[in-house]
């Protein structure tokens, strides 16, 4: 199932649905606006973009974990959502809130959210997953999360009949059925320590069970939080795969946080490739999630930087091209909202979470929506990147030579031409001076822009070059280099 195979399969059936207006009030803690009139920029319009019913197909997620504990109000969200531009959400069954009276199965509640996401052409994918506490009786709190199945038999008959009925309800709705979350760390993995050979277990029954009553359903291991590390998740990853996982899933799939993820992920990434197509050749690696709180939370992942809206942005548009660049078959980001609060294990953290890309009871799109949802229009589709078109930067000082070297520059060939990213990995917990810098664009000439423009996706801005040139078809143009992705297209392709 490579990335043009999976595309196809999952496109859906064109549904009417009424254009949406725009949405939410203008971000707040924008990158500084001086930047524009600096670098001799001028502004030409906002870029169109499209909601997630004018789009036919894309590799695009959002995250909409959670609604079985209720730690956000999904009706609120609802209507940005819809105009976010992805295809796909992410959505947890909550075993819990499905049977709530011992051997009887209520799914109107998740009905809600299926029924409405489809509506507006999201096609939701299944986590399955934590305990129940007819099951799982010593789970403290009665949404028994992380409390697993597998250490008790009449809990695994528990669970078979409830993934079974699950599959059943939903199997002319959802077909992408994933296999817990972040079993390889102990708030999602108890009342035991984290076990490969347990979790490889728990797949392989659920893999049976969905498969007994849904045929077609694609089942989905992993979700690891540490896949990527190499003291680690490497050595649990192989593990499961040593157990036999391979035969039981038609994708894996694993989650990365990290502040500056270049270089980092480009490794990690080929390496845990590697690993898994040494076992099962072929299985595409899914990136389940990932994401950045716009503001410090204790408790919360990546809490021990300082973050704020902007750079919640910024890393976002940042990890979106860096995926499509390493060819990802499958990129969700975590989360559509902010959560008023955070049950996990035995506590309920009445404190906000800041990883939504809406904020917190006022649900207004922070900048990373807008980035999020630039990306979305502009890279729907096949985009993926190309090497038709050949770039190279070089520095205008000297001084800056170093700093041009490690910039990232990537083409993309997609719906609306080609498309270039260009940024500097910089770390954005430190300050970071813009520079103009020169780029080089060599393009064959069925792929020619006859006028460049810039885009900024934090803001949707399309700006007029300062400077561009075609010298014996090669396009040099002078561009401003930031710590965020700046897009260049042709004016003519792209909708403003």
């Amino acid at each position: 199932m490579n990335r043009r195979t999976f595309l196809k399969a999952a496109s859906l059936a064109a549904m009417p649905w009424p254009a949406l207006r725009a949405l939410g009030t203008e971000p707040a803690n924008m990158p500084p606006t001086n930047w524009i009139s600096e670098n001799g920029l001028t502004r030409l319009g906002t870029l169109k973009t499209k909601s997630s019913r004018q789009i036919t197909q894309s590799r695009f997620s959002i995250g909409c974990e959670c609604l079985d504990r209720k730690m956000w109000n999904f009706d609120k969200a609802y209507p940005h959502i819809a105009a976010l531009g992805a295809k796909w959400a992410r959505v947890q069954t909550g075993w819990s809130q499905c049977e709530k009276v011992k051997g009887k199965y209520d799914f109107a509640w998740l009905d809600a959210i299926v029924d409405k996401l489809l509506a507006v052409g999201i096609q939701p994918w299944f986590n399955v997953g934590y305990g129940n506490r007819h099951y799982t009786p010593d789970a403290p709190h009665e949404t028994a999360v992380g409390w697993t199945p597998v250490y008790d038999q009449a809990a695994r008959t528990g669970w078979e009949n409830f993934v079974k009925a699950l599959a059943r309800h939903y199997q002319l709705r959802v077909a992408y059925y994933e296999v817990w979350n972040e079993p390889d760390i102990r708030p999602f993995w108890t009342p035991h320590e984290p076990s490969p050979e347990m979790y490889t277990d728990l797949v392989a029954l659920t893999s049976r069970a969905i498969h007994s009553v849904f045929p077609k359903a694609r089942i989905i291991g992993g979700a690891i939080s540490d896949a990527l590390s190499q003291q680690r998740g490497f050595s649990y990853v192989e593990r499961c795969f040593e157990h036999g996982m391979g035969q039981h899933i038609d994708a894996f799939s694993y989650h990365l946080y990290h502040p500056t993820p270049e270089g980092y992920y480009d490794r990690q990434l080929a390496t845990l490739r590697a690993l898994v197509h040494r076992y099962r050749p072929g299985l595409p690696l899914w990136q389940g999630e990932s994401g950045a709180p716009s503001m410090a939370q204790k408790g919360q992942a990546l809490d021990n930087y300082e973050w704020d809206e902007s750079k919640q942005a910024k890393n976002a548009a940042r990890r979106f091209l860096l995926d499509l660049a390493l060819d990802t078959p499958f990129i969700s980001w975590f989360h559509a909202s902010d959560f008023m609060f955070y049950i996990i294990k035995n506590e309920i953290v009445n404190k906000q979470y800041y990883f939504g890309l809406l904020g917190g009871g006022e649900y207004r799109p922070k900048p990373a929506y807008s980035a999020v949802q630039t990306i979305c229009t502009l890279f729907a589709g096949d985009a993926h990147r190309t090497d038709e078109v050949n770039l190279r930067l070089s520095a205008r000082d000297k001084a800056d030579s170093a700093l041009v070297a490690d910039a990232r520059a990537y083409a993309f060939a997609t719906g609306y031409g080609t498309v270039i990213a260009c940024w500097q990995p910089h770390n954005l917990m430190e300050p970071f001076t813009l520079r103009r810098i020169l780029l080089a664009a060599w393009m064959p000439q069925t792929l020619a822009w006859k006028e460049p423009v810039l885009i900024d996706p934090l803001t949707q801005t399309v700006y007029a070059l300062a400077r561009c040139e075609t010298k014996g078809g090669v396009k040099q143009m002078d561009v401003p280099l930031t710590d965020w992705p700046l897009l260049l297209a042709d004016r003519n392709a792209i909708p403003i």
